[in-house]
């Protein structure tokens, strides 16, 4: 069907009671869902300002953000003189951020913040995350041949979860930055890396656990490559689509220095409905934006594949 997309099969006509069984042994009638791609259209922008302050730098992001005027906003590194610039500029929308130290972001150090169009969306849970444990401060590091290697940033999960006003389809987002380099070897980053990727799994998996099987949008600097443990990790251990591997229409540029470090990943729930991927260049940060829209109209969770 034109600009409509397969929904899954249901045992009812009204496309109401989701089959979901691996066999059957009679004959049985089933029923084709699909569903609008234009109707619940759901574009996500998720961007590393690197920290732009309330500057020239600060009003390029504005102009990035309301040129592309995304449902869901993700940024990395923003600093609290550039947070305050940007909610006191972006009407319609709400904002949850934390900062790295706790306290709710809002107070001092950078933040990873999420911003949801209030016309589209109902928040009914945001908190933040630190692998380490704590309230905010602690990093990650791990121990091995007798000796602790430390992350040099303390990185964080912010999770926020939505509701669709237009139909009740509700939605996890969860925003984070990996560990950097900085210090440590790559080979020791890397494994700092791939304990933050476990780490964002288990606050996922306790999402699921209490809300059910809802769809999940991640976001992030990962400062990691493709071909890197901490992808990997996300993609092939974890199960989560990058979108720009999955979507109907991609184009894949750099997204800081000469590679791709910055990714919307998505959970299998959306696998069929991300229609497009695109970077969008600016000199407003040291990292390009990347924009995604997905075409999902309102789904059941589903089992845990």
């Amino acid at each position: 069907l034109s600009n409509h997309n397969f929904a899954g099969w249901y045992l009812d006509k009204a496309c109401t009671i989701p089959f979901e069984e691996a066999s059957f042994s009679e004959n049985l009638t089933l029923y084709a869902k699909w569903v609008s791609n234009t109707a619940h259209q759901l574009t996500i922008l998720s961007f590393n300002v690197n920290q732009p302050g309330s500057g020239a730098n600060a009003s390029k992001v504005i102009d990035a953000i309301k040129a592309n005027s995304p449902d869901i906003v993700c940024v990395q590194e923003a600093d609290q003189a550039f947070m305050s610039t940007l909610t006191g500029s972006l009407s319609g929308y709400s904002a949850a951020y934390w900062n790295v130290s706790g306290n709710n972001g809002r107070n001092s150090g950078l933040t990873n913040a999420i911003f949801v169009k209030s016309a589209t969306f109902t928040a009914y849970s945001s908190n933040a995350r630190w692998p380490a444990g704590g309230e905010g401060g602690n990093k990650v590091s791990y121990v091995e041949n007798g000796i602790t290697y430390t992350a040099n940033t303390s990185t964080y999960v912010h999770y926020l979860i939505v509701e669709r006003k237009s139909d009740g389809q509700q939605f996890a987002i969860l925003n984070t930055q990996f560990d950097a380099d900085g210090n440590n070897s790559h080979a020791v980053a890397e494994k700092i890396r791939q304990k933050e990727a476990e780490y964002l799994w288990s606050q996922i998996k306790g999402i699921w656990d209490g809300r059910g099987f809802i769809p999940v949008i991640i976001t992030g600097d990962f400062n990691a490559t493709s071909n890197s443990t901490a992808y990997n990790g996300m993609t092939e251990t974890y199960g989560f689509l990058d979108a720009s591997q999955i979507a109907k229409q991609s184009t894949i540029k750099n997204t800081y220095g000469g590679s791709v470090q910055d990714y919307i990943f998505v959970s299998y729930h959306l696998q069929q409905f991300v229609e497009s991927y695109n970077v969008y260049e600016t000199t407003a940060s040291d990292h390009n934006a990347i924009l995604v829209k997905i075409a999902i109209s309102n789904i059941c969770p589903h089992k845990l594949k």
